[in-house]
C-alpha cells in the first residue's frame, strides 16, 4: 500500500497511453538513466530548462478534515506543461487522459483507508512565467478514513 501521493504516480506511470504521450525525458534523479516518458512524470518544483516537453507535475495541497469524524479531504494538483510555441490542444489531450485515470479510481493506501477520488475543476490555459511553458493545472480531492 501506498502514500496518496506515491499511488497517484504509479496510477499515471503504469499507463502507457499517458506515457507516450510525454516526452521522453532522463530520471530527475539520475542523469545517466534512460530517457523514457514515465520519467515525464514529475514532483513540482524539479523540472528545468532542460526538462523536454510535453511533461507533468504532481503536488499534493491542503488536506481537510471533514466533519468530526477521521474523514479527511486531501487536494492534489497535477500541472500539465508543453512549449510556448505550441497549441493547448496537446496539453488538454494529456490532461483528459490524466482525468481518465484517477477521476473515481479506487486507490490502495498505506495511511488510510481510501474512500473516493473526484477530479475538481481544471484551470484555464495559462503560462508558468517562470518557465515560459504553458499549462494546464487539474484539480483532484481524495477522501480517506
Amino acid at each position: 500500500m501506498l502514500t496518496a501521493i506515491e499511488a497517484i504516480y504509479d496510477r499515471l506511470k503504469d499507463d502507457t497511453t499517458l506515457t507516450t504521450m510525454l516526452a521522453s525525458n532522463k530520471p530527475f534523479n539520475d542523469s545517466r538513466g534512460t530517457a523514457d516518458g514515465v520519467n515525464s512524470i514529475l514532483p513540482m518544483g524539479i523540472a528545468d530548462g532542460k526538462t523536454l516537453k510535453p511533461f507533468i507535475s504532481i503536488q499534493d495541497g491542503v488536506a481537510n478534515l471533514t466533519g468530526e469524524k477521521r474523514l479527511v479531504s486531501s487536494t492534489f494538483y497535477i500541472r500539465v506543461y508543453n512549449s510556448p510555441d505550441k497549441t493547448f490542444v496537446q496539453i488538454n489531450q494529456i490532461a483528459d487522459r490524466v482525468v481518465e485515470l484517477i477521476h473515481l479510481y479506487d486507490f490502495n493506501l498505506e495511511d488510510g483507508v481510501h474512500v473516493e477520488t473526484k477530479f475538481e475543476s481544471a484551470l484555464q490555459s495559462a503560462t508558468d512565467q517562470a518557465m515560459n511553458l504553458n499549462f494546464r493545472e487539474l484539480r483532484f480531492a481524495m477522501l480517506v478514513l
